[in-house]
């Protein structure tokens, strides 16, 4: 179970940061004490509370990205490992799937994924979980075991890190 369970009614954007920092280290001392710049909070509020979230590239038939691809990649940016280890960990699906491939491109910038890591990632196969995925203007429901086994997807230049194989 995700973040949600913990504020029944009430979005993590809605929580004071103390507040929020406080539950999320309680809930995995784990991960250590969540540090983020304050200027990359709202980017990790909003995977955050992104529930409904669609994981993606491009959507609409715009062709725009998510915000939830924008706020990662301002995450990713700024090198912010402890908010994507949070978000792998504890975000819901769709945030999960963005942490874990950012997470997994920071490896070309020399930090290798952590056996935890793989370990939580791998979780996301072995546990899936739904979520929305986009391409264009289509939408699809499916599971985050198939995001990340589809061998011609993004997470397919991971598959040896990931022992996915076949």
């Amino acid at each position: 179970m995700w973040l949600f369970l913990f504020w029944i009614g009430t979005s993590p954007s809605e929580i004071p940061w103390l507040e929020l920092r406080t539950q999320l280290e309680t809930q995995h001392p784990e991960l250590g004490p969540l540090t983020i710049r304050r200027r990359h909070r709202s980017a990790f509020r909003s995977l955050l509370s992104s529930d409904q979230a669609e994981y993606g590239q491009i959507c609409t038939i715009v062709g725009i990205p998510p915000a939830e691809r924008i706020a990662i990649e301002r995450i990713l940016g700024a090198k912010e490992i402890q908010a994507l280890r949070f978000l792998l960990k504890a975000g819901p699906p769709a945030a999960r799937l963005y942490a874990a491939e950012a997470l997994l491109r920071l490896q070309d910038h020399g930090r290798p994924l952590s056996d935890e890591e793989v370990q939580w990632v791998r979780d996301l196969i072995v546990y899936p979980q739904p979520v929305r995925t986009c391409n264009g203007c289509m939408v699809t429901e499916t599971t985050t075991q198939t995001v990340l086994t589809d061998p011609k997807g993004p997470f397919a230049p991971f598959a040896a890190i990931l022992n996915l194989q076949k």
